[in-house]
């Protein structure tokens, strides 16, 4: 939530079936630059296959189970924008929704290995939404300031 960034997939290269912390949040590919060889690069979410096109974006719930394939000979570069789900909208559901994914991620966090670095990248993006709630004066709860904090070394939640 609150997160945007480049996403480059090799040729030849994928990435196994795995599922996004939350349901809370759409994901957006835009397509920047993919492989003329079109029919050989795909994503799968649920029992649906998705191809990019440049230019063009796809959304997607990454909650669900997805993998992605570039089995072309170049380099496939997408543009990706988590926004939040549409029927998330209030500050207060917003917040509660951040709330219960801290607390996953501090759970993830404990456990090492994949979950660990997944919380990392959780993290960023929801401490970035946190910070934009705290400016707007929409409080957090102390103790989960302090807790990630604590556990997030260099991140550092400062009231507006």
């Amino acid at each position: 939530l609150g997160s945007a960034y480049f996403s480059r997939l090799s040729a030849g290269g994928r990435l196994l079936p795995h599922c996004g912390p939350t349901n809370a949040r759409l994901r957006v590919h835009i397509g920047l630059s993919i492989p003329r060889e079109a029919d050989k690069t795909g994503m799968q979410v649920a029992n649906q296959t998705r191809r990019w096109r440049t230019g063009k974006a796809l959304v997607f719930d990454d909650s669900f189970e997805h993998q992605v394939w570039n089995y072309a000979n170049e380099d496939r570069i997408v543009f990706v924008v988590d926004t939040w789900h549409p029927e998330i909208a209030t500050p207060s559901t917003r917040r509660a929704v951040l709330e219960h994914a801290a607390a996953k991620v501090l759970q993830d966090q404990n456990s090492g290995g994949i979950n660990a670095l997944r919380a990392q990248d959780s993290a960023r993006g929801m401490l970035a939404e946190f910070q934009s709630m705290l400016a707007r004066g929409i409080p957090i709860p102390e103790q989960l300031k302090i807790d990630l904090e604590r556990r997030f070394p260099g991140v550092a939640l400062l009231d507006a």
